[in-house]
């Protein structure tokens, strides 16, 4: 009987493989994967220019819809305006594709719904404001809607001189944007501002911030950033984001410590005064204590 409840209390807390399948050719390595927790379906993009759309069920990755995009690579895909479109963002030619879900996804024609002129790289999604933050691979990053990515909201400016793929990523619920760079900085920004609200220094400042996460919740935000100069290392920031309710707070400890400051300082004030009265007589009371504990010592021994 113990047995048994331990076989089902390991079952519960482990992770069990469901599906092991290969989802393109060989050789046509994975660039992006998106879930759609709504209808079970993941959206996978490949190093080919391969789209596809998968239902997961029970043990099976069925194959529902599928579409090759020409010399472009599909950098990154998902989900957005609750799982009713798929978009895609490509490489090379800095295009956005629209998917609408259709019944099957089987006859659906993709919107081309932003042509940029340069190339795009790492994309990162904000569902509760609805952006779009895109590497522009030039000048920084720039802000789009999910909703119709055809315009630049702004962009903020992050100095680059090669053209390497930086991570850029919401936080605090999309009210601010944390940038990677070249010079081994975060930068993070508010909406609406040219200049970082403040500037994360990775070490010593010297790798390339390819690589960053964050974590945001009602108390506090986190976020994470890697470098590429071979140290292998990452760093981690925190900021406490809620402060305590003023009604949490009592409303006389200022006053109590302010008190018991004044206290201690007039104690030390007359025992400074007075010096000439109590430190003769103390000391001799401490002698006579002393001489007590090293008869009462030597008598023990």
């Amino acid at each position: 009987m113990t047995h048994n409840f331990e076989l089902k209390d390991f079952l519960m807390q482990s992770f069990v493989e469901v599906v092991d399948c290969q989802v393109f050719g060989v050789g046509d390595s994975v660039e992006h994967f998106s879930v759609d927790p709504s209808t079970s379906r993941l959206a996978a993009t490949s190093h080919f220019g391969n789209i596809g759309i998968y239902q997961l069920q029970r043990a099976l990755l069925k194959m529902i819809w599928e579409k090759t995009i020409e010399k472009a690579i599909p950098w990154a895909m998902y989900f957005t305006e609750g799982g009713k479109i798929v978009t895609t963002y490509e490489m090379e030619t800095g295009n956005m594709r629209c998917y609408p879900r259709h019944q099957d996804l089987q006859s659906g024609p993709f919107q081309d719904i932003a042509n940029r002129d340069h190339d795009s790289g790492s994309v990162a999604i904000c569902p509760s404001k609805k952006f779009v933050l895109m590497d522009n691979m030039v000048d920084g990053f720039d802000l789009y809607t999910t909703a119709a990515c055809t315009g630049i909201i702004w962009t903020f400016l992050v100095k680059s001189t090669q053209r390497f793929i930086w991570n850029g990523a919401f936080g605090e619920d999309g009210d601010i944007v944390i940038c990677g760079s070249l010079s081994g900085k975060a930068y993070i920004f508010e909406f609406d501002s040219m200049e970082p609200a403040q500037v994360l220094y990775h070490g010593s400042g010297n790798g390339m911030v390819q690589t960053l996460a964050v974590l945001s919740n009602s108390k506090e935000s986190w976020i994470a950033t890697g470098v590429s100069n071979g140290q292998f290392d990452i760093c981690i920031w925190r900021k406490q984001t809620q402060i305590p309710p003023a009604d949490l707070i009592p409303k006389d400890v200022g006053v109590l410590s302010l008190q018991l400051l004044i206290n201690i300082m007039l104690v030390l004030l007359v025992a400074t005064l007075t010096l000439e009265k109590w430190l003769p007589s103390t000391k001799e009371h401490i002698a006579i204590l002393t001489a007590q504990v090293t008869t009462n010592t030597q008598g023990i021994v």
